[in-house]
This record gives structure tokens, C-alpha cells and sequence, in this order.
């Protein structure tokens, strides 16, 4: 086989297996939707570009192990791009539930705020005095 059609090939199947990962990653929701267009776009530009190249005489310009080497090392990268574009969705997610926690902490926090507000003004507008307050003189000590 030639370069070129092993080059057409593994533009076409790299653009597949990484749409598969996209789909999958949904579906386990491993991947949030505003990560999976950029690669969903990125997967049908390779399988266009795949079928739409046509490279000519490229063993006149690189040898058989630096092309293999080119084509190991972009599909690490592809794939090392794609596991941190699934830790970060799972940081967003788990962000947006912190602050979810935040705020529902939040309303609690005053919703008990305004319950011993509503509590201390009951106890000034009580005319029996506690007997601490019964102690105290005029200076402020008991």
C-alpha cells in the first residue's frame, strides 16, 4: 500500500473512532455538550478531508518511519486531548453542583437568619426581664 492511501485511510478512521468516542461519552455522560460540537466538528472535517485528499508522491518527501511516527504521535495527541476534555466536563459538572449546594446553603442560611431575627425582636418586646438583666446596675455589670 502507499502512503497516501494508508494517509486517505487513517484520516477517514481516526475522524470515525472519534465521533464513536464523542457519542459514547454522552451517552455516559462523561462529556458535556459544549466539548462534544468542537469534536464532532473536528470528527466529519478528518472523514471529508480523508475522502477528499488526494497526496502525491509523499515517499519523495518523508520516509516510511517518520511517517509512522507522524501517525502514532497525532493519534496519541488526539486521544490525550480527548481525556482532558473529559476531566474538565466532569470538573464543570461537579462545579455546577457545588454552586447549586451554595446557593440552596445560602437560602437556608437566611431563612434561619430571619427566624431568629423574628425570635430576638419577640424577646425585646417581652416585658419580663431575664434574670441576668434583673442583676445588672446601672454600669452595665452584674
Amino acid at each position: 500500500m502507499s502512503m497516501e492511501l494508508i494517509l486517505r485511510l487513517f484520516l477517514i478512521a481516526s475522524g470515525i473512532v472519534i465521533f464513536a468516542q464523542v457519542l459514547l461519552a454522552l451517552a455516559g455522560r462523561r462529556l458535556v455538550q459544549v466539548y462534544s460540537v468542537p469534536w464532532s466538528i473536528l470528527a466529519v472535517c478528518l472523514i471529508i478531508t480523508g475522502c477528499v485528499i488526494k497526496p502525491r508522491n509523499m515517499d519523495l518527501y518523508i520516509g516510511w518511519p517518520f511517517f509512522i511516527f507522524l501517525l502514532l504521535c497525532s493519534s496519541l495527541a488526539l486521544c490525550e486531548f480527548f481525556r482532558m476534555t473529559e476531566h474538565q466536563s466532569d470538573l464543570l459538572r461537579k462545579f455546577s453542583e457545588l454552586s447549586m449546594q451554595v446557593s440552596l446553603l445560602n437560602e437556608e442560611n437566611g431563612r434561619i437568619r430571619r427566624e431568629y431575627v423574628s425570635l430576638r425582636g419577640k424577646e425585646q418586646k417581652d416585658p419580663v426581664k431575664s434574670s441576668t438583666d434583673r442583676c445588672r446596675d446601672e454600669s452595665g455589670r452584674i
